[in-house]
């Protein structure tokens, strides 16, 4: 029997209403996404403006944009990358430099695949790495040269310095008045630190200059960092060069343009600097000056070099997007490693690829030979920007007292 009282079953306007707006909401979200697909996200951390604009093109060419492109974005350089963590989410791939910040990311990135590493001499596939796990994909090789005076040179009876005992010898007997036998853009942080690392790795091996980072990595005082570690015979050896003459008194206060005035006017026989310095000097004058490997009078088979790599990441995310994974691995083929290494005047670390000139070749041919290639300390040690500039600064004011510490 049939209750006439009963009340009515059924969706209540309101909710059925909000069923509604909710399925449009979903199917209009649906055509948005068919009709106006998500770009896939390039990032870049602390890169210098010619590699990001090289990968940007090189990026941005039909063939590996497609119909919808990439998105750029480019992070704080201010803050540690890790801490970047919003931004980090977006990001398909990010380019940035071998060293601490990247290694911390290593959790959050798909391991480069060995069929890529394999285009590379083993050398290179230590950059992007930590232990057994390849959490980068190394893509192109800075270096700290030394690069000298041809004419200079030769008029003063020397041929080019092998050693760090020759280079002595040689920077002592070309020192005259108005005549510095090296110098270096020692106002630059990145310069300073490659020195730094470079010096002690010619002096005591690659061993003692990862230590050094390691040390610092762990929190270690400047102080202690000299007691305990090669940093202090390092830095001695660069505070006695000073006295001597063989340093230009000021070298850690001079800019890059400070460096190249010097090379135009003949103030300086050698000069110590980055490939990536290299390239800016204008051609007129560094064309007068060869460059080699940093000198060093260990064994030429137990070097490693200071060789700033620039490694891309491949960010473990979901929706991973294809387009993104597909640009990955063209990376590392020769035509794009050809590419890149033109526009920036870096070395490629494929092995097959073709290079602007002779010192990019040189570059990839030592670096490939060595045991490995280094970061400069600073970015070795720390992820935070900060803690690597406090490091630069208490090795330019130790070299400025003397040797003084506080």
């Amino acid at each position: 029997m049939t209750n006439k009282h009963a009340p009515k079953r059924g969706i209540k306007p309101g909710i059925a209403a909000a069923i509604l707006l909710a399925a449009l909401a979903a199917g209009l979200a649906l055509a948005l996404i068919l009709l106006f697909p998500r770009k896939p996200v390039i990032a870049f951390y602390r890169l210098p403006e010619p590699v990001v604009s090289a990968i940007m093109q090189e990026a941005s060419l039909p063939e590996n944009s497609g119909k919808q492109g990439f998105s750029f974005i480019t992070l704080d350089g201010e803050l540690p990358l890790p801490e970047q963590k919003k931004a980090l989410a977006r990001a398909d791939l990010l380019f940035t430099e071998d060293g601490r910040a990247a290694a911390e990311l290593a959790p959050r990135a798909i391991p480069a695949g060995d069929d890529l590493l394999r285009l590379m001499p083993t050398a290179m596939r230590f950059s992007g790495r930590t232990g057994e796990t390849a959490w980068g994909l190394p893509l192109l090789l800075d270096h700290f040269e030394l690069a000298w005076n041809m004419s200079m040179l030769s008029a003063s009876g020397y041929t080019k310095p092998e050693t760090i005992s020759k280079l002595r010898t040689e920077a002592a007997g070309i020192r005259k008045p108005g005549v510095w036998p090296i110098v270096c853009a020692g106002a630059d942080d990145g310069n300073l630190l490659m020195l730094t690392g470079a010096l002690t790795e010619a002096l005591s091996g690659a061993d003692a200059c990862l230590a050094v980072a390691d040390s610092a990595s762990r929190g270690t005082s400047f102080r202690d960092l000299l007691a305990t570690t090669k940093l202090g015979e390092t830095l001695d050896t660069l505070i006695s060069w000073r006295k001597e003459g063989l340093l230009h008194p000021e070298w850690f206060r001079m800019t890059e343009s400070d460096v190249a005035a010097f090379m135009d006017d003949g103030f300086a026989c050698f000069v110590l600097m980055p490939l990536s310095a290299h390239r800016r000097v204008p051609q007129k004058v560094i064309e007068r000056f060869d460059s080699t490997m940093f000198p060093s009078d260990r064994p030429a088979n137990s070097r490693s070099f200071v060789a700033p790599a620039v490694v891309a990441l491949r960010m473990d995310r979901k929706g991973a997007d294809s387009r993104a994974a597909a640009f990955y691995r063209k990376l590392v083929e020769p035509g794009t490693q050809m590419s890149l290494a033109n526009r920036t005047g870096l070395a490629p670390v494929s092995s097959t690829a073709e290079t602007r000139d002779r010192q990019a070749y040189d570059v990839r041919l030592w670096v490939a030979s060595s045991a490995r290639p280094l970061p400069d300390l600073g970015t070795a040690a720390f992820a935070a920007p900060a803690d690597r500039a406090a490091l630069a600064l208490n090795i330019r004011n130790y070299i400025e007292s003397g040797g003084q510490t506080w």
